[in-house]
């Protein structure tokens, strides 16, 4: 994927991230792209967003990409979140997108399937995710009260479903397993699940169900 949503941390570590991969990518300040509210509005609207889209079309002119930047992805309008779903998806050839927001369960989950996750978070969050106050094989009704109360609505899961990715990826990676994989498998059936309208509250008691056993 060439789009990426930051989450997470704060707004100013947010924004150091941003920075950082613009380093870390060689991007020069005129090819960096920003996706940004008229002047005096609160929201991004659709207007602003073709602007944006139009500009990505251009050539890098002194960096390998054009990196098209949104902060505060939050005040994307619906129609605006619409549009730019197949920016998101299949960006312009030598582009690369970044989305930056506190708040990512006010975006679509359709645009939510279509980045990857850079979630900013404590190493003791990231443990959190792997410790749950049920066991779906001594007491499967905990389970299923769990994710009820965890999970109220579709863009929730979809969150979870990614941060749990991004953390199993990385334990893959130090300690190679069968085990790590087969849940990694699982997950990403049910982020497809998910973004095909299947019923989150079903999708995610499966998940609880076939992994965390």
């Amino acid at each position: 994927m060439h789009s990426f949503l930051i989450t997470g941390g704060t707004k100013e570590t947010r924004n150091k991230k941003i920075q950082d991969l613009l380093s870390e990518w060689h991007i020069k300040p005129y090819d960096e792209v920003e996706l940004l509210p008229l002047e005096k509005e609160k929201d991004i609207g659709i207007s602003e967003v073709r602007a944006f889209e139009r500009r990505l079309t251009f050539s890098p002119q002194a960096s390998p990409h054009l990196v098209g930047i949104i902060r505060n992805a939050d005040t994307l309008t619906l129609p605006s979140q619409h549009a730019l779903l197949k920016t998101l998806e299949e960006p312009p050839k030598k582009v690369k997108i970044l989305v930056e927001t506190g708040v990512p369960n006010t975006l679509l989950p359709t645009i939510l399937s279509r980045m990857t996750f850079i979630h900013l978070s404590e190493k003791r969050e990231k443990e959190a995710l792997m410790d749950f106050p049920c066991d779906s094989k001594k007491n499967p009704g905990t389970c299923v009260a769990f994710t009820d109360t965890t999970f109220t609505s579709r863009p929730d899961a979809l969150i979870w479903i990614n941060k749990m990715l991004q953390t199993l990826q990385s334990r893959l990676e130090k300690n190679p397993s069968k085990k790590e994989s087969e849940r990694i498998k699982k997950l990403l059936e049910a982020r497809e699940q998910l973004t095909a309208n299947v019923n989150y509250k079903l999708v995610m008691d499966d998940v609880f169900f076939h992994i965390f056993d």
